[in-house]
């Protein structure tokens, strides 16, 4: 439901059997005009709601703008279904480039709404546009072909299937889309939140990385620089970055390794670091030196992520052309990193900055530390 419905009697919508409707929120950096309205008055008809943007960006940070706008217009309203993102705009984009948008905007709207959003799409460009990391996102899918069961391309299932464009309901006055949904549809199937609260008085629930430390922390494998604060703005050192993923991996035994010659023993992040060394996930500075209080860089924490991931064996090939290019600051970054990178930022790992950038030598923070082992986690679902 938009402005291009006009008026509609949501009470008639209801008696009509209808029991689920999807309301446009914006569209580009605007706000639906009846959005409001339509929110209200399908609220008062008790029908269940879920609310959709159309989106308009031609760049990643144009993406990440739209998705934060569109969580703001929706942050104080209820709903009982996942938001839903329509990408149909594609006028002198690539492949690669389209891909790259629909990534950024779907995982900005997931880290400020703490839910799952829903993939609106054709069957035609379910099987010819998309790419696989999209799927981690249930599918909306549009088909009018009359089939029993819709094509969904590379997803392996549909949540809702817009079967026609062409419907009549009493109380909308034109033509209108008709969708079937399964319980996936609902929220509360994918409503994100801490099996436990969080004793962080500065992690709140709206912001980008709360779900990210809610994961990591409830596995036990972060902290708070204090038992009531995270820093999550504070920069990540290199001791934490290492110690992550050797909680992640188990805490695995150590066999041959003598550690650095500045990491000492009975330290919290001794056995840790030590575990990297040997496994050649940190291979540290000069002359034997690891420095583990220093900030650790972006390219440096890409860089251990990747070292892991091939040492564990996972599949880190490129899934799509030319994902680094757009970054303007790219030729900043160390030619060690270069394929770190590229992969990270193909499996959505690593998504840069508002401004295309990839700022490989800014010191990471805690939140974007936490925020990219979670998203590695997802990728390879470890």
């Amino acid at each position: 439901m938009s402005v291009w419905q006009g008026d509609i009697d949501f009470t008639k919508v209801k008696e009509a059997g209808k029991d689920i409707v999807y309301i446009r929120a914006g569209y580009g950096i605007a706000q639906d005009r009846k959005f409001r309205e339509n929110a209200e008055g399908a609220k008062a008809a008790k029908l269940k709601r879920g609310f959709y943007f159309y989106v308009t960006a031609l760049n990643v940070a144009e993406a990440q703008k739209q998705a934060k706008f569109f969580a703001d217009l929706i942050k104080d309203d209820s709903y009982e279904c996942i938001p839903a993102v329509d990408f149909e705009q594609f006028s002198g984009l690539t492949k690669a480039e389209t891909n790259d948008i629909a990534i950024a905007f779907i995982e900005t709207l997931a880290e400020h709404t703490n839910t799952t959003p829903m993939f609106y799409s054709s069957s035609y460009r379910t099987a010819s546009l998309w790419e696989d990391a999209l799927t981690r996102y249930p599918l909306w899918v549009a088909n009018y072909s009359g089939e029993n069961i819709p094509k969904t391309g590379i997803w392996q299932k549909w949540v809702g299937w817009q079967h026609s464009d062409k419907g009549e309901v009493s109380g909308i006055s034109c033509k209108v889309d008709l969708d079937f949904f399964t319980e996936d549809v609902f929220i509360e199937k994918h409503q994100n939140g801490c099996q436990r609260e969080l004793p962080f008085t500065d992690v709140r629930g709206d912001e980008w990385y709360y779900m990210a430390i809610c994961n990591l922390y409830e596995s036990h494998m972060v902290s708070g620089v204090s038992k009531t604060t995270f820093a999550p703005w504070e920069d990540a050192k290199r001791d934490m970055a290492v110690d992550v993923l050797y909680r992640l991996d188990g805490r695995q035994g150590v066999l041959n390794a003598t550690n650095f010659k500045d990491v000492a023993e009975g330290k919290w992040y001794s056995r840790g670091i030590l575990w990297a060394k040997e496994n050649r996930i940190a291979v540290g500075y000069g002359n034997e030196l690891y420095h583990p209080q220093r900030g650790i860089k972006r390219e440096e924490l890409v860089e251990i992520l990747y070292r892991y991931a091939k040492l564990k064996g996972y599949d880190v090939a490129l899934l799509k052309d030319g994902p680094i290019s757009k970054f303007r600051d790219i030729d900043e970054a160390e030619k060690w990193a270069f394929d770190g990178l590229m992969w990270a930022i193909d499996r959505g790992i690593l998504i840069g900055t508002p401004h295309e950038t990839l700022a490989p030598k800014e010191i990471a923070t805690r939140g974007q530390m936490v925020v990219m082992v979670n998203r590695f986690m997802s990728e390879y679902k470890v």
